[in-house]
């Protein structure tokens, strides 16, 4: 019924619950009523009548519900005019529900407009009204034949008022599937109820529609029930707009959910990208340092192990420079670890750098010392030139400082056949802090500008070939750089040309200028002879010793050494026979390899603890990393040694234990 404020009927009407207040009407009925159309609502219906009147209205109004009433005559009473006498007839209220309460339709005609106007006029006047509003207006009698069909129902259903009148509302307007409710409708109407709301109907051509539709019955003067009357609105418009918005909404939400959806599946897939590689970067890198450590390290010791056993004993003339030669080359590669460690650091933010006083001249002439017959089998000229300026001692870190020039003064050896390679030191000015400047310059093959573009990356060298001929891991220019700008320097390379040689340029922090240099010459090759390695004395007499290592030369040179120091020495190649040989012997100390098959060194240690055995086990373990030593120690390692071993250091450790075992044994004897 919430279409009936907006038709302009010439009848009043209003639309009250079961109280008499009233929910809507028309402006017919605001008119008759003297006040607006909003200023009505939820207000009784009674307060508008002649005081007298107003029982009599409540009374009647009251058995509407029940068994209808005939039409009443009750006035109206207004404060701008006498009161005015008004025809109320009502229909019969649905019933009531909580979605649907109970509600009745009133209608009110002016008694006194009726005897002004004849009854002809009276019809043309309210035809012309009807014709004139939006709405179809349909009057049927009781059965449902069509008594009236104004312009709008034409327009609307697309019957001409011709063609319809005398024909059943049902067969003209309602779809098949529709009729049985229909025909409901049509029979509550029939008893006097009313019926509002959105019903399916059918056009003319065919076309099905959606209308909104009002129908109530109006009673004659007799009260009896004489003819429907039905207000309908097409809602095809509404409905296609409403439709359109909800697509439009619906579209917009969708598309705005997909956007999000896929800019969060972006996101997420660039997250998981960058975790997987940073991941698996990071995985690579510790797999390549471990693996390129124990690779390196085993035969390290391999040829550690024999060169100084040799060295003890002696074996001829020129054994000891053959031995010597052993012994470089194995720091060599240790040299090469070393870079990649140092690499790792660099890169994790974990590299310190120690600043002491720093001789300049001392670190060149070790350098010197190590290069020299290197640069004279390649007929190559080794200069190094120190200015007057240069002090003698500088605030560094001294092995850092050794490293990257050991590297720059050594890869310009390498790659110069003949000719010289020369070493500038100065110090330049600086209005920040002194700089203290080496330039390396060779005459040796040089590099193309797109050659130079690569030598500073971590791995690369200036091109494949080169590593072939030449060989080198493409870490040490990478390296040195990090190192140089961790001294507060740089390390740049100012030019080169193939065939034509290059010239490096490095610059570290000088710190505090503390001493002046004195010029002295530089050693020459034969510098102070190399020292003999010494025979240690015996100090792990009748010490019980378990080695448990896989690598027969490794088992072999440790054997060795702890046998020459008289200890007794029992072997086992995997960590399952470790166990079962402690099981059925007895050891003063274990030496433990840590990759070993069937069972490695860290599960055969977990295992033995958890026994309670509580003898000294030591590790024996190729890999330098960071955290190895804290892992060992939580397996139930009593100590930690690293390939190649350092026998001097082992020799110490041990040694301390038969001290210890003697003490025990004089306190036992007391």
């Amino acid at each position: 019924m919430h279409e009936l404020s907006r038709n302009y009927l010439p009848i009043a009407i209003c639309l009250l619950d079961a109280s008499g207040v009233i929910h809507d009407l028309n402006s017919t009925a605001a008119e008759l009523l003297g006040k607006s159309q909003q200023s009505l609502l939820h207000k009784t219906l009674d307060q508008f009548l002649a005081l007298e009147d107003q029982d009599a209205f409540r009374q009647w109004f009251s058995q509407l519900g029940s068994v209808g009433m005939p039409p009443r005559e009750f006035r109206i009473q207004r404060s701008d005019r006498p009161a005015n006498p008004v025809q109320f007839d009502a229909g019969r209220g649905t019933a009531g529900s909580a979605e649907h309460p109970l509600y009745f339709v009133v209608m009110m005609e002016s008694l006194t407009l009726r005897s002004a106007l004849t009854h002809k006029s009276s019809l043309v006047f309210q035809s012309a009204l009807l014709d004139s509003i939006g709405e179809a207006v349909i009057a049927t009698d009781l059965p449902g034949r069509i008594l009236y069909w104004n312009k709008a129902a034409e327009a609307i259903y697309g019957w001409k008022v011709d063609e319809v009148l005398g024909l059943n509302i049902i067969n003209i307007t309602t779809v098949e599937e529709n009729k049985e409710l229909g025909l409901e409708i049509m029979a509550a109407l029939q008893e006097g109820k009313s019926w509002s709301g959105e019903f399916l109907v059918r056009h003319r051509d065919g076309h099905h529609f959606l209308v909104h539709v009002t129908d109530t019955c109006l009673r004659d003067r007799n009260g009896e029930l004489s003819v429907i009357i039905g207000v309908s609105s097409d809602l095809t418009k509404r409905k296609q707009l409403e439709e359109q918005k909800r697509q439009l909404e619906a579209e917009l939400y969708e598309q705005k959910r997909r956007m999000e959806a896929e800019l969060y599946e972006q996101k997420l897939a660039m997250m998981d990208a960058e975790k997987v590689h940073l991941q698996e970067a990071s995985r690579f890198k510790s797999e390549f340092i471990a693996n390129m450590s124990h690779e390196i390290r085993t035969p390290l010791a391999v040829i550690r192990g024999y060169a100084e056993i040799l060295a003890e004993e002696g074996n001829g003339p020129g054994a000891s420079e053959r031995i010597q030669s052993i012994l470089r080359a194995s720091r060599q590669v240790e040299i090469l670890v070393n870079d990649i460690l140092d690499i790792s650091k660099i890169e994790a933010g974990k590299m310190d750098v120690e600043l002491l006083p720093t001789d300049v001249a001392t670190i060149l002439n070790d350098i010197k010392d190590m290069l020299e017959i290197k640069a004279i089998e390649r007929n190559v000229k080794l200069q190094i030139q120190l200015g007057s300026s240069v002090p003698r001692l500088i605030q560094t870190d001294p092995i850092r400082l050794k490293q990257i020039l050991l590297n720059l003064i050594g890869n310009a050896i390498k790659f110069t056949h003949q000719g010289e390679v020369s070493i500038q030191v100065s110090m330049l000015p600086s209005a920040a802090h002194p700089l203290l400047s080496f330039r390396i310059r060779d005459t040796g093959i040089g590099m193309t500008p797109e050659q130079s573009q690569k030598i500073f990356g971590a791995y690369s060298q200036a091109d494949p070939s080169i590593t072939r001929k030449y060989g080198g891991t493409g870490l040490g220019l990478s390296l040195s750089l990090k190192l140089a700008k961790l001294l507060g320097g740089d390390l740049v390379l100012e030019e080169s040309a193939p065939g034509r040689g290059s010239i490096f340029h490095l610059t570290i922090h000088a710190g505090a200028a503390m001493e002046r240099l004195v010029i002295q010459p530089l050693k020459d090759a034969s510098g102070s002879p190399n020292k003999k390695l010494t025979r240690p004395e015996v100090l792990l007499s009748g010490l019980r010793v378990l080695v448990a290592e896989d690598a027969a030369d490794i088992r072999a040179i440790v054997c060795q050494i702890l046998q020459k120091q008289r200890a007794i020495v029992i072997e086992a190649v995997n960590g399952e026979e470790a166990v079962q040989l402690v099981r059925d012997n007895s050891f003063d100390a274990v030496l433990m390899d840590l990759q070993m098959p069937v069972c490695d060194g860290f599960q055969a240690t977990r295992r033995l603890r958890a026994e309670g055995y509580a003898v000294p086990i030591f590790a024996l373990t190729a890999h330098a990393m960071a955290g190895e030593r804290e892992r060992c120690l939580a397996a139930g390692f009593s100590g930690y040694l690293t390939k190649p071993i350092n026998f001097k250091e082992m020799i110490s450790v041990l040694s301390q234990l038969r001290n210890i075992s003697q003490d025990a044994l004089q306190s036992n004897g007391r």
